[in-house]
Parts: C-alpha cells; structure tokens; sequence
C-alpha cells in the first residue's frame, strides 16, 4: 500500500518517522508543536492506494498525481 498525502495538507510536505519495528508515518506536526487556535480547525486527508506485488516507483508516482489532481479540482 501507498500512503499519500495532499497538497494541501498543513506543513506539507510532511516529515516521515519511521521505526525499526517497522513503523512508517505520516509526522504532523512532527517535532516542533503545532497550537491549534481556539475555533479554528484542521484538516487532514491522506489517501491509501492499496497495490498487489512491488510497484515500480513511476507507477506509484501517476498515482499520486492522479490523487493530487482529484485534491485540486475539489477545491
């Protein structure tokens, strides 16, 4: 599976943590806090694009563009 992230994400592009048990993850706000303003919210989308077998990384990469693009004319 392909986790992406849009564009418009806060503080995109995100940091990555990974882990040697294993863990791979999306890091907002990362290492430095983020204070949320009282009323205001935010939002997050990710997108998980579930594959069989290895992908090549061009692949993966129209994938992405085609979630980029669907993020970008929602808006």
């Amino acid at each position: 599976a392909a986790l992406f992230v849009e564009p418009p994400h806060p503080g995109f592009p995100l940091e990555w943590m990974t882990r040697a048990y294993g863990l791979l993850a999306a890091g907002w706000p990362g290492v430095k806090s983020h204070t949320i303003e009282s009323g205001k919210t935010v939002t997050c989308n990710y997108g998980v694009w579930v594959h069989r077998g290895r992908v090549e990384a061009a692949r993966i990469q129209r994938a992405y563009e085609a979630f980029a693009g669907s993020v970008e004319r929602d808006n």
